[in-house]
């Protein structure tokens, strides 16, 4: 295999992938201009998220084990020995990732962990001070990835994810008139993707708070498709008499999900990776977030269109401060 490949670590949680997408684009960027590949490591559920990225020569599937199983340790460091790496970006720099550092001392590392090769030397509590993708850029650029946060990658990540062809059961509902109306005047229709889900209850407005925010947008004239993972449940049926409504909770593929955002004019969601999805496509929105203990977590590149509403969702956030927010973003 060529010796001049680098490999990039980033096993999870969704949201945390999108967060890494500018780093991503400027390590391929460095790599391909010296004619290196470049080959991911992820967890299954996102094999076929990091292949429509267009951006890999291969991505090695990671399967993850207990420390008790160092046969399992010692087939991963063959898989990534075997591309004769010239650096692994470890995106995920996790405890995990820190002990598949230590087995494999050959290689030359980019991480926050000690001992690495192009160390991030920021503490991890200054690293939480810092927005996740500034965090991911400071890293990569230690390594000499020529990396800038003002540089938006919409435009990039849109060609990329545009090669792909939307499913025809993805597609929204019929999206109406080009105006609608509000507070008794006219603008543009929307095309509104609403994410009323996320993996922690800390993290969620209350469905309720979402469905009425959709009635409201219905009811100017603007379109919704609603997102969330096969496990949620949202009560389709109420709108089951609204054509410009669009349910697919359950039925996008992390693959196709950049294709159904893009879709969309403005986004409306919790704190997850599909919110999160939609201002890195370029979509204008609200992210609503819930308690966390991340102060950076609310600080979006410039070139975002999105507004935080931060205060924790146990005080609830009023739906004309989502919707006034959302005219606003």
């Amino acid at each position: 295999m060529n010796s001049q490949t680098a490999l990039v670590l980033k096993l999870s949680a969704f949201g945390d992938i999108i967060f890494a997408l500018p780093a991503i684009l400027a390590i391929h960027a460095h790599h391909a201009r010296r004619g290196e590949k470049l080959v991911a490591i992820t967890t299954p559920p996102y094999v076929a998220f990091f292949r429509a990225l267009h951006l890999f020569d291969d991505v090695i599937v990671h399967r993850r084990f207990k420390w008790y199983q160092p046969d399992r340790l010692m087939a991963l460091r063959g898989e990534m020995m075997a591309y004769a790496p010239a650096l692994v970006y470890d995106l995920q720099s996790s405890g995990r990732t820190k002990w598949y550092a230590r087995a494999m001392r050959a290689l030359r590392w980019n991480s926050v962990h000690p001992g690495s090769d192009f160390r991030f030397a920021l503490s991890y509590l200054g690293r939480r001070q810092l927005s996740p993708v500034l965090r991911d850029l400071q890293q990569v650029a230690v390594s000499g990835v020529p990396a800038s946060e003002q540089q938006s990658p919409v435009a990039t990540l849109r060609g990329l994810f545009g090669r792909e062809s939307l499913s025809p059961d993805h597609h929204p509902a019929s999206q109406g008139a080009e105006l609608a109306t509000s507070h008794g005047g006219l603008r543009e229709h929307r095309r509104v993707i609403v994410v009323p889900f996320a993996s922690s209850p800390k993290k969620r407005w209350p469905i309720e708070n979402y469905c009425q925010l959709v009635e409201s947008l219905l009811s100017e004239g603007d379109s919704v498709t609603v997102l969330g993972g096969k496990d949620d449940v949202f009560p389709g049926d109420r709108f089951a008499h609204q054509p410009r409504l669009t349910n697919l909770v359950g039925k996008v593929a992390w693959d196709a999900l950049p294709l159904v955002v893009m879709q969309g004019t403005h986004f409306v969601g919790n704190d997850t990776g599909a919110t999160h999805l939609c201002w890195m496509l370029g979509l204008r929105g609200v992210v609503l977030f819930g308690a966390h203990d991340w102060p950076g977590l609310e600080q979006f590149p410039s070139w975002a269109r999105a507004v935080a509403l931060s205060q924790q969702l146990i005080d609830g956030h009023s739906l004309d401060a989502v919707r006034d927010a959302l005219t606003e973003a």
